[in-house]
C-alpha cells in the first residue's frame, strides 16, 4: 500500500504542476489578449480621428472656397449696382429729353392748327400766300 501512496503522491504532484502552468499561461494569454484589444482599440480611435481630421480639412477648403466666391461676387454686384445707376441716371435724362420733345411737338401742333387756320381765313378772303 505505500506503493500506492507513492504513486498517488507523484501523480497527484505531476498533476497540480500541470494545472499550475496551465493557470499561469492562461493568465499570460490572456494579460495578452488584453494588451492587443487595447492597440487594436488605439489604432481604431487613430484611425477615426484621422479620418475626421480629412472631414474637417475638406470642409474647411470648401468654406475657403465660398468666402472666396462670395468676395467675388460682392465685387460683382458692387460693380452691376454702379452700372444700374448710371443706366436709371440715363434713363431719367432720356425722360426729360422726351418730355421736353413733347412739349416742342405740341407747340408745333398748336402752330400748324393756327397756321391752318389763317390759311382758311387767307383761302376765303382771296389772298394768295
Amino acid at each position: 500500500m505505500e506503493i500506492f501512496a507513492i504513486i498517488s503522491g507523484i501523480l497527484n504532484l505531476v498533476l497540480t504542476s500541470g494545472i499550475i502552468v496551465t493557470l499561469a499561461t492562461l493568465r499570460s494569454v490572456k494579460a495578452k489578449a488584453k494588451e492587443e484589444a487595447k492597440g487594436a482599440a488605439l489604432e481604431n480611435i487613430d484611425a477615426a480621428v484621422e479620418t475626421w481630421k480629412k472631414i474637417v480639412n475638406s470642409l474647411q477648403e470648401q468654406i475657403d472656397k465660398l468666402l472666396a466666391q462670395r468676395a467675388s461676387d460682392a465685387v460683382k454686384i458692387e460693380g452691376l449696382s454702379e452700372e444700374v445707376k448710371q443706366q436709371n441716371q440715363r434713363i431719367e435724362h432720356l425722360q426729360e429729353q422726351v418730355a421736353s420733345m413733347d412739349a416742342k411737338v405740341k407747340s408745333v401742333s398748336r402752330l400748324e392748327k393756327t397756321v391752318a387756320r389763317y390759311e382758311k381765313l387767307m383761302d376765303a378772303a382771296g389772298i394768295e400766300y
